[in-house]
């Protein structure tokens, strides 16, 4: 939160029959009643989802919601927690919420969560990285996540299509991960495969592997991996058959903005080992006011 709002400190008592606001380390907010505190590290607290029991080590900020409603101060809703640099954690953006994101200044994509479970993105970028496309195209892709009861990581199911605006074949993906941990300290496994013309077939297995760490309320570390496989009948043993993407990258963070600098090397397997470096730019906008 930002603005004139005092936090709630472990010794000061709480006021009866006043309702609190508990902002978690992972995102999660929760409002109600302390019923209960034992020895300044666990909180019982009356709210909507029912009587929860809170430990301090878990929660970030504590609000008096009546401080919250009169100084017109908003939560951060967005922790920019479901991407990477080029690959997707499971962890979805929520119900209501549109984001926007854009990759070097060309490539652009808007996500809409229309479920907190379904979001739906739809994308305007450069169609060159796939042979026989045209330069510019757009995209869909749809994300289904389900998130695990203990708060502590999700699966999805993530799609995607992509057409360039010439008369050019459709190419796909299809990318299922499985992400540990909390919203602001995660690390997610993958598995990946594309959609190509003109086998148009899933026969090629990938593997991603990434992770994000929030150092504080601005800053965030991220590294995002894949292991690409040449062989055309599937996932190969063989190192000679892969090829491999490692990137480190560093987010800044705000309320509604988020800027992504990092670098990424290629490795290329296929014939001589020879890798090349990248660098990374991309930056994330919350467009509205979640409800």
């Amino acid at each position: 939160m930002s603005g004139n709002l005092n936090t709630v400190s472990a010794q000061q008592i709480f006021l009866e029959d006043s309702v609190y606001i508990f902002e978690m380390k992972d995102g999660k907010v929760f409002k109600g009643l302390v019923k209960v505190r034992e020895k300044d590290y666990l909180y019982e607290v009356q709210a909507i989802e029912g009587m929860l029991l809170l430990l301090e080590e878990d929660i970030e900020k504590i609000y008096l919601a009546s401080d919250l409603n009169t100084s017109g101060i908003t939560r951060n809703d967005s922790m920019h927690y479901s991407r990477y640099l080029f690959s997707n954690s499971s962890y979805n953006v929520q119900k209501g919420e549109l984001y926007f994101q854009n990759y070097f200044i060309a490539g652009n994509q808007f996500i809409y969560g229309i479920s907190d479970r379904f979001s739906l993105g739809l994308g305007l970028l450069p169609m060159i990285i796939f042979e026989g496309s045209g330069f510019l195209g757009y995209s869909i892709s749809p994300k289904l996540s389900f998130d695990y009861r203990n708060g502590q990581g999700a699966f999805a199911v993530m799609g995607g299509l992509g057409r360039s605006f010439g008369l050019q074949p459709t190419n796909g993906l299809l990318h299922l991960t499985n992400t540990f941990g909390a919203r602001d300290k995660h690390l997610t496994i993958g598995l990946l495969s594309f959609y190509v013309p003109p086998e148009y077939s899933f026969r090629n297995i990938h593997m991603t592997l990434s992770g994000f760490l929030r150092l504080n309320n601005r800053w965030a570390l991220l590294t995002d991996n894949a292991l690409i496989s040449s062989n055309q009948n599937g996932f190969s043993s063989s190192l000679a058959d892969r090829n491999y993407f490692i990137s480190i990258g560093a987010r800044y963070m705000k309320k509604r903005f988020s800027l992504t600098l990092g670098a990424l090397l290629a490795f290329d397997t296929s014939n001589s080992p020879e890798y090349y470096p990248f660098p990374w730019l991309s930056s994330g906008i919350t467009l509205n006011k979640r409800k």
